[in-house]
């Protein structure tokens, strides 16, 4: 373990080094002006700071046409779709064609088995053409609903005391 940390501080040293002394030899050769190539009136010159450039280009190059190749191996082995996936849409007062929009969109994805869970907030009859909608473009054999008839605040205009006293029940208990 301390000779982990040991070589690590080496590295470490050892590279800032490297580098520090890379850069004095760059800003050198640089303020000097050393040429390896040049023209009668200076016109094109290729000295040791343009080679250093030069090589640092064609490094990086081969490093990203490496990456490269990794990635399109990696694309190339199939991906195991076996896990479950559920997506949660929430609407509250949607346009209705942006919502089918929507839908549509999450329709056409072809993860298989994919589980689409619409929330509509909201518990007015106006609310409803949300739930057409979700039932129109899911079909209506795929796609279950529920009318939760209390919004935890108000016992629903269809819900006897006891649900409500239940759902309430429920609600303190998820807290």
């Amino acid at each position: 373990m301390k000779c982990e940390k040991v070589i690590t501080y080496l590295r470490v040293v050892g590279t800032t080094l490297f580098g520090v002394s890379l850069l004095v030899g760059i800003s050198t050769a640089y303020i000097m002006g050393y040429q390896f190539i040049t023209t009668e009136h200076n016109y094109f010159s290729f000295g040791l700071y343009g080679a250093i450039l030069v090589t640092h280009l064609i490094i990086q190059s081969l490093f990203a046409l490496l990456e490269h190749r990794k990635m399109k191996r990696s694309l190339e082995t199939p991906i195991k779709l076996n896990k479950t996936l559920a997506l949660c849409i929430a609407a509250y007062q949607e346009d209705p064609n942006y919502l089918r929009k929507c839908l549509i969109s999450v329709k056409r994805l072809t993860y298989p088995g994919i589980k689409v869970i619409m929330v509509i907030d909201g518990n007015g009859e106006d609310d409803n053409y949300m739930m057409d909608i979700f039932r129109d473009v899911m079909g209506r054999d795929k796609a279950a609903t529920y009318i939760w008839k209390s919004n935890y605040h108000h016992r629903g205009p269809e819900e006897s005391d006891e649900a409500y006293l239940e759902s309430l029940q429920q609600v303190s208990a998820w807290s």
